[in-house]
């Protein structure tokens, strides 16, 4: 995607951005990237940034939902 593109889809996934973003970490648990292979931030858990108890719920759900890693391995 080049950057001109990235610009017209960016917003799509506001209101958050970077470490804050539900829809990124939505992704990246469906792709199958595994909470023991997180880097922290801050010392805390990916988790601990989205203060909406549904967010929370939503990032919790999609953990324990197979990824596409798993579908294809």
């Amino acid at each position: 995607m080049s950057p001109l593109d990235f610009v017209d889809f960016r917003k799509y996934l506001t209101p958050a951005s970077g470490f804050q973003s539900l829809q990124f970490r939505l992704i990246e648990n469906k792709m199958g990237v595994r909470c023991d292979r997180r880097i922290k931030y801050n010392a805390q858990h990916y988790k601990n940034v989205f203060l909406n108890e549904a967010d929370v719920k939503a990032v919790e759900q999609s953990e324990t939902e197979p990824s596409l890693l798993t579908l294809v391995q």
